[in-house]
């Protein structure tokens, strides 16, 4: 049986006063294995192995916020690094007061072809992840219920024997 694969996709988006001066510019690179070297302003990152363009320098005017740009395929084992540059050329100036937001989306899916026999369970499916504190957290909100009236029934009974005395 073939190993578990998938397909992802990035999505890059940019908003506010300096993302249509045309003077930002943003390329995206994938890289195998992880980057080497320093990440920052000043940095110098590269991929020992050698990495592919996903996005060209293009300035954030220009570039297509909405084209989903395809990864490499996603298979069991260690998952590929981005390596995301934003750059103003040199001698540029940004407007006064004007920001910018940018947006990274990843996007993953695929189909796993496991098959589990009848009768069992995967350990903890992705889809049931969330739902394994359920139980648990139903439980303590019984528990802090039945507390509550407790408590409401034990000042009630004080208030009544309270009156009569």
């Amino acid at each position: 049986m073939d190993q578990p694969s998938g397909e992802s996709t990035l999505q890059v988006t940019a908003d506010g006063g300096l993302a249509g001066t045309g003077t930002y510019l943003v390329s995206v690179d994938e890289c195998d294995v992880a980057w080497q070297g320093s990440s920052g302003l000043g940095g110098d990152l590269r991929c020992p192995i050698g990495s592919t363009p996903r996005i060209a320098p293009v300035t954030l005017a220009e570039h297509r916020q909405d084209v989903l740009v395809p990864l490499r395929d996603l298979r069991g084992g260690p998952s590929p690094y981005l390596r995301f540059i934003l750059y103003r050329p040199a001698g540029s100036q940004d407007p006064p007061d004007t920001s910018l937001t940018l947006g990274i989306g990843v996007t993953a899916a695929g189909i796993d072809d496991a098959v589990t026999p009848p009768g069992q369970r995967p350990p903890a499916p992705l889809a049931n992840t969330g739902t394994a504190v359920l139980q648990g957290l139903l439980a303590g909100c019984g528990l802090l219920l039945l507390g509550a009236a407790a408590v409401a029934a034990g000042r009630r009974t004080r208030a009544r024997t309270g009156r009569t005395s």
